[in-house]
């Protein structure tokens, strides 16, 4: 049996942030405003990652990264990061941003090239949303503390 990874564009957006959300992220009220484009990672047939692509004012966020395979540290994650990445070099993004929880946001400074940054310096629409839905979850500020990131393309 092939256990190839397969890495490909999906369309349905909606199925992407409910399997998301079924993986730990966040609500999927998100996805009918700015999600742009949403990327599936798969083995044997079986969904075992995903991503999305968010756009807030002519900028780039990586949102809804799951990887049922390893966590979001893991090889799959980090294909599909490098995935979105080159998507959006190829239409002029200059930069993308990414918020992470205390747990493993460091990973994506050392390993994947990104940069601590003040959630103000996001962009203003994605900053607003964050504070505001980041502000109403339980474990904010106890157990999670976001932390925003950023990479220059």
């Amino acid at each position: 049996m092939d256990s190839t990874q397969v890495i490909e564009e999906t369309r349905d957006l909606a199925t992407l942030a409910r399997m998301a959300y079924k993986a730990g992220q966040e609500s999927a009220d998100k996805v009918t405003r700015q999600m742009v484009k949403g990327w599936i990672a798969a083995r044997d047939g079986k969904t075992i990652g995903g991503l999305g692509l968010f756009k807030w004012n002519n900028e780039f966020t990586l949102d809804y990264l799951f990887d049922t395979s390893g966590g979001s540290c893991s090889i799959t994650s980090q294909k599909l990061i490098l995935v979105a990445i080159d998507y959006i070099r190829r239409r002029g993004g200059k930069r993308v941003y990414f918020i992470k929880g205390p747990e493993n946001y460091q990973f994506f400074i050392d390993k994947m090239g990104f940069r601590h940054i003040p959630l103000n310096r996001l962009p203003k629409d994605y900053f607003y949303y964050t504070r505001d839905t980041c502000s109403k979850c339980k474990y904010y500020k106890k157990t999670c503390v976001p932390y925003a990131l950023e990479k220059t393309l």
